[in-house]
């Protein structure tokens, strides 16, 4: 193992245990003394083990003090990307040259600005597979720097002006499309290289993503817990190290086809542990899916860039380069519709630590049993693991689709915001808000097997609550819409409206008394009433729409984020409020509950929504402490992730993911 990966898993050690401990540096020095003294005492007679132990351990150090002394919270921080001018005249050509659609893929996939994609084109990329062809990455920098210097060659340059050459336009390349954390980690590996080629060193290609990996972390130590980051960095791993594993396991190992397949199945088992981690999504034909499309998209990006470059000088003809890339971009289209289309592309799972761990586990199993095995592995190999895959996606995506009772309520974590979900054995779905972000919401969307909502009930027109809607239904049929119609000026409402009216979803304002019902679900209007309240501390939460659903003998009383204001004249109104399950107002504010309410309601159970580590101290002590004296449980989507809630009308099953 070099140095360079030693330091560079001894700095990210450092930093992970900084973000788990609080020790004073004391402390830490301590116990750095101590581990030293462990080293040598056990490894005294094997020089090269107590020298690799050492600089692990004095980088484990450093890497606790990098994170210690770095201001803020350890959290993710992205530069804002794609706002240079220069950009967005570039963009602004290829818009007249290609259609909206074609422009919006060709954006994405060259300089990794996925902001005008379409929601549903952006899901097919991701249940093939494809969905990393969306970000500027190493594999954009690459085919840039490959292309300048095989100019830069073939007109008789050195090699070091070639380098030169390379290096001024990977750099360029970051000066246009920002720099998020695998455009980042490519070009300070680039820098690395073509600083070898100047002085004639030879590049290791594992230490040189080792040392960026350590420059990027000591300028900003936080980034080890950015997912982009981790994901970047374990796509190459996989590359540069799973790959040539997988390839040996095969008896023509030098194969073109059996060396795409390693390079694709090598990074996505490295990626793999973070995708089911983070978002509960694996894909099984990403490996066929990507060797397809990957010739494409490079022509793509190469092409691409050498119009956006050409901008600059003569802009007519670059319209015309920008032109001939409507073919190519809708080949890449129709092969991610295609394979986003068989069916269990995507195993769709609980995002959990266990199941990455469980993955890892069963991975190792399988290598270990084709390493016993005495036979190299032919290609027939590669045709049994994807029918294997699929086999396995059908079945885990079909238990998955089972409804356990006939009323199921879902309380999404999907951060500071409310969303809830409840389905019925009859096939109808309704959506209680959605959260800020789309993206969280579509996997949650996905994993319940929803296809369709009959109903979204809008509590009130803030983003926590609505900022995910103008994209929901662009992706999802959506039969109607509820929500209270207060006038309200904000960037996520005015898009929340306009995606109404373009999609053509009847807009409903509901209001006190009214009732509606989906399926065998009973649905009831209790707030706001009809003349809105005027001039109190937020009139948009006080406001908020309050509903009670009723199933059978099963009642759920969902309040928005109601105030004291409306939750005072609720509670000393003759409005039903009594319900099993409280949606507790306003993430548990200190002004989301009175005793008077809980009194009405005589709540069984209450469920928090509310997101984790959140600016706003929510959910309030004095708000918990008035649950914990009037329920028999209470629980929070930051603490307990997502909450199901079961009933068959009569008795209730209530279970959490932690």
């Amino acid at each position: 193992m070099s140095p360079a990966v030693v330091v560079a898993l001894g700095t990210m050690a450092g930093i992970s245990l900084a973000s788990l401990i609080d020790l004073p540096y004391l402390a830490l020095w301590a116990i750095f003394m101590f581990m030293c003294s462990a080293a040598l005492i056990r490894t005294i007679a094997q020089p090269s083990g107590v020298q690799t132990l050492t600089i692990f351990i004095i980088f484990v150090l450093l890497g606790c003090l990098l994170l210690k002394m770095s201001p803020g919270k350890y959290e993710s921080h992205r530069a804002e990307t794609h706002t240079n001018p220069f950009y967005k005249s570039i963009a602004k050509l290829s818009g007249k040259a290609l259609n909206e659609k074609n422009n919006s893929l060709m954006l994405a996939i060259v300089f990794g600005d996925q902001k005008n994609v379409d929601p549903a084109e952006k899901d097919n990329f991701r249940r093939a597979g494809l969905l990393h062809m969306f970000a500027a990455s190493g594999f954009n920098v690459a085919l840039l720097a490959g292309f300048i210097m095989i100019l830069a060659r073939y007109a008789s340059s050195p090699k070091t002006a070639s380098a030169a050459l390379a290096l001024i336009s990977v750099i360029f390349y970051l000066w246009l499309v920002g720099s998020s954390p695998s455009v980042a980690r490519a070009v300070v590996m680039s820098i690395i290289l073509y600083l070898a080629i100047f002085f004639g060193r030879r590049v290791d290609a594992l230490a040189s993503t080792s040392i960026a990996a350590v420059i990027l972390l000591a300028i900003d130590p936080r980034a080890l817990f950015d997912i982009g980051w981790q994901l970047s960095f374990a796509s190459l791993f996989g590359l540069l190290v799973l790959a040539p594993l997988i390839a040996k396991l095969f008896e023509n190992e030098r194969s073109k086809v059996v060396s795409a397949f390693s390079l694709t199945l090598g990074a996505q088992i490295a990626v793999a542990p973070f995708l089911i981690n983070y978002f509960g999504q694996l894909s099984t034909l990403s490996v066929l899916a990507n060797p397809m499309a990957s010739g494409v998209v490079a022509y793509v990006t190469v092409v691409g860039f050498l119009a956006a470059f050409m901008s600059t000088f003569w802009p007519t003809l670059a319209g015309y380069i920008f032109a001939t890339l409507s073919p190519p971009l809708a080949f890449v289209s129709w092969t991610s519709s295609v394979f986003a289309n068989i069916p269990a592309s995507t195993i769709d799972m609980q995002a959990s630590l266990a199941y990455a761990v469980l993955f890892l586990v069963l991975t190792l199993m399988v290598f270990a049993a084709f390493r016993s095995l005495k036979r190299r592995l032919t290609m027939s190999a590669i045709i049994i693991f994807i029918i294997a895959a699929q086999t396995a996606g059908l079945w885990i995506n079909l238990a998955q689709g089972i409804q356990r009772e006939a009323l199921s309520v879902h309380f999404l974590d999907i951060g500071q915001g409310d969303a809830t979900l409840i389905k019925s054995g009859d096939g109808s779905v309704i959506l209680i808000d959605g959260g800020r972000d789309f993206f969280l919401l579509d996997r949650e969307l996905r994993q319940r097997r929803v296809n369709h909502l009959d109903l979204v009930i809008i509590s009130h027109a803030h983003a926590d609550h609505l900022g995910s809607v103008s994209e929901l239904v662009k992706k999802y049929p959506v039969a109607a819409v509820i929500e209270p119609g207060i006038k309200y000026d904000s960037d996520a409402y005015r898009d929340f409206r306009q995606a109404l009216a373009v999609n053509n979803i009847p807009r409903l304002i509901g209001r006190m008394h009214q009732k509606y019902q989906v399926g065998e679900i009973e649905i009831k209007i209790l707030w706001p009433r009809k003349d809105l309240i005027i001039g109190s501390n937020s009139d948009v939460n006080n406001n908020s729409i309050v509903a009670r659903i009723e199933y059978k003998k099963f009642s759920l009383l969902l309040t928005g984020d109601i105030e004291e204001e409306a939750i005072g004249e609720l509670s000393e109104s003759s409005v039903d409020l009594k319900s099993q399950v409280l949606k507790v107002s306003h993430q548990g504010s200190a002004n989301g509950t009175t005793i008077d309410l809980l009194k009405k309601v005589q709540p069984k159970y209450a469920i928090i929504s509310v997101g984790r580590n959140n600016p706003f101290g929510h959910p309030h002590q004095i708000t918990l402490r008035r649950l914990n004296k009037f329920t028999l449980k209470t629980l929070r989507t930051d603490q307990d992730g997502d909450i199901y809630i079961g009933t068959d009308g009569k008795s209730i099953e209530m279970v959490s993911d932690k």
